[in-house]
C-alpha cells in the first residue's frame, strides 16, 4: 500500500493529481491510502473528492483517501470490493454517503468505516517508519502539525 500525501493541495485537481502521480508508480491493484494531515478547507472547493474523481485519477487500483478518524471517500474500486452497493444500508452509528440521486459518492463516516477496513493490508514496519520521516523529530517526539498550511 502507498501513501501520498496530499497536504500540499490548494484545491481538488492538485489533490487528484498527487494520487495520479502515485498511482502511475503503483503496481496496478495495490491499494492507495492518502495521509491524514489535511483537511479539506483548505482546498479551494471547501470539500472533499468524491468517488468519480478520485476514480479519474487512479481507476485501476483501490483508493482510501483518509481524513481524520471518522470520514473516509473510497473510489469506485474499493466501493466493489467491500461489496457497498446503493442497496446497501448504513449500519447504526454510520453513514454511507449518497448524492441527491441515491448513487454512492464514496463517502463513509463512524461505523462505515468497518464495511472496508478488513481489506486493506496492513503497512509493514518500514514502511510506517519510512512515512515518519517528512516529518521533524525534536527531543524524540515527533513534531506535526495536521490540518494547517505552511506558507
Amino acid at each position: 500500500m502507498t501513501s501520498p500525501s496530499t497536504r500540499p493541495a490548494r484545491n481538488i485537481p492538485e489533490f487528484l493529481e498527487l494520487i495520479r502521480r502515485r498511482a502511475a508508480g503503483t503496481p496496478e491493484g495495490e491499494w492507495i491510502r492518502t495521509t491524514t494531515n489535511w483537511q479539506e478547507l483548505n482546498l479551494a472547493e471547501r470539500r472533499m473528492p468524491i468517488a468519480a474523481e478520485i476514480d479519474r485519477a487512479s481507476g485501476r487500483h483501490p483508493d482510501l483517501v483518509k481524513r481524520g478518524g471518522h470520514n473516509d471517500v473510497v473510489n469506485t474500486y474499493a466501493l466493489r470490493l467491500a461489496g457497498i452497493t446503493e442497496d446497501t444500508p448504513a449500519p447504526p452509528g454510520g453513514d454511507i454517503g449518497r448524492d441527491a440521486d441515491g448513487m454512492l459518492n464514496g463517502r463513509l463516516i463512524d461505523n462505515a468505516l468497518h464495511l472496508w477496513e478488513h481489506l486493506v493490508p496492513a503497512a509493514d514496519r518500514d514502511r510506517r517508519i519510512g512515512g515518519l520521516r517528512p516529518h521533524a523529530f525534536v527531543g524524540g517526539r515527533l513534531v506535526a502539525c495536521t490540518g494547517t498550511r505552511h506558507r
